[in-house]
């Protein structure tokens, strides 16, 4: 895994991790520099998409590419490795951390409460929630620490498909919203219009907005 570093504060700021692609990095930081809140971004990338961001294996939706579920050493290299070395380029320690991701990415960031206290404030973005038994765990599964706030949103289109196990997406996410209210977090579930790759890149930046309020 690879990461870039936007810093745009000289004071003690929060700090948000963004899982995302290389490819993207581009055009959002420059939406990410357009936001007047301070912060500091780590843009993280180059890891494998299907392996890297799921909890445990699990068979392909689409083709041969089964999930292989090393979210965990995922979660691991980010806190212990890239992090830290992104901390070393600053000179305060950083107010608050939040972590956001998309598709796999939003489901891995909301996992990240299970294996890690870093974290206190999430955006799982048109998140994976649909994933194999992933609301039966947060059944079982206690936080490493409560976080302060999280973010869900979707697709308003994205529960219409074919594939029995995606077309779940919408009442997964409702459940784990629901879980997240009934415990008292500080937490929204937006509905956009269209489809999962609707306005990807904006949906990111608005739920990162939200993280910062």
């Amino acid at each position: 895994m690879h990461y870039t570093v936007v810093n745009n504060t000289t004071i003690p700021s929060p700090l948000i991790v963004i899982m995302t692609e290389y490819r993207t990095t581009e055009s959002l930081i420059a939406l990410l520099n357009e936001i007047d809140t301070q912060c500091i971004y780590v843009l993280c990338y180059d890891f494998d998409w299907n392996d890297d961001l799921t909890p445990w294996p699990a068979k392909a939706v689409f083709g041969k590419g089964d999930f292989g579920g090393h979210a965990n050493q995922l979660v691991d290299e980010l806190t212990h490795i890239c992090l830290p070395e992104a901390e070393g380029q600053l000179s305060y320690k950083p107010l608050w951390y939040g972590i956001a991701g998309y598709s796999l990415a939003g489901l891995f960031s909301f996992y990240t409460l299970y294996r890690t206290d870093k974290f206190t404030r999430v955006a799982s973005v048109s998140g994976s929630l649909w994933y194999d038994d992933f609301v039966d765990y947060i059944h079982t599964t206690s936080f490493k620490a409560v976080p302060n706030k999280v973010y869900f949103s979707l697709g308003d289109q994205e529960h219409h498909t074919k594939n029995k196990r995606m077309a779940q997406v919408q009442q997964c996410t409702q459940f784990v919203y629901d879980y997240c209210q009934s415990i008292h977090i500080e937490s929204v579930f937006q509905l956009n219009k269209g489809d999962h790759f609707h306005d990807s890149e904006i949906r990111l930046i608005n739920a990162i907005k939200w993280l910062l309020v």
